[in-house]
């Protein structure tokens, strides 16, 4: 005669679907950590830059041969020009950040040719200068940052669903196993 198979050990225990959402949690939470790691990366490079408050035309004294960026409130007209050139329109892709409890937006680089004062002029009534900003540098950060959290929400989720599935089935077939065995009476 043959012996009966004991129930706990030929069935998955139910906490394993407990440890399917646990995982699922866990890489989604993952997935969140590395978007704002991320993100904190990305803002972490843009330069610290001055603010000038005067509305209208003013002259900067800047550096012939170097780059610089300008900065204007996220919440102003998004019009400069600088010396002759005009920045053009704020792009929608334009970087927007906060520092200092102002939001502010990239309006864009420009390169100064010759040392002397060059004529800035926005419809912002602030704006901000720094050096140039590597736009790309900052994209590739932040685009790490949410492949991070779309890759690892996507496998937490993805283990999470086959766990419980295997879990649900393997319980389902053990189940008819031990039918099978009970004595009829």
């Amino acid at each position: 005669m043959a012996q009966p198979l004991d129930p706990r050990r030929l069935r998955p225990r139910r906490r394993w679907y407990a440890i399917a959402v646990a995982i699922g949690v866990l890489f989604v939470g993952s997935g969140i950590v590395s978007e704002r790691v991320g993100h904190a990366s990305a803002i972490s490079i843009i330069p610290k830059f001055q603010v000038y408050s005067d509305k209208g035309a003013t002259e900067q004294q800047l550096a012939g041969g170097h780059g610089y960026a300008l900065y204007i409130p996220a919440d102003s007209p998004g019009s400069c020009v600088v010396g002759l050139a005009d920045m053009g329109e704020i792009a929608e892709t334009a970087v927007r950040f906060t520092r200092d409890g102002q939001e502010w937006v990239h309006v864009g680089n420009f390169v100064v040719t010759y040392s002397k004062d060059n004529v800035i002029e926005c419809e912002a009534s602030r704006y901000a200068l720094s050096d140039e900003f590597t736009h790309s540098d900052y994209q590739f950060r932040e685009s790490l940052g949410a492949t991070g959290l779309i890759t690892l929400s996507c496998l937490g989720i993805t283990i999470a669903f086959f766990l419980a599935l295997i879990v649900g089935l393997s319980r389902g077939f053990h189940r008819r196993i031990l039918l099978a065995q009970r004595p009829v009476g």
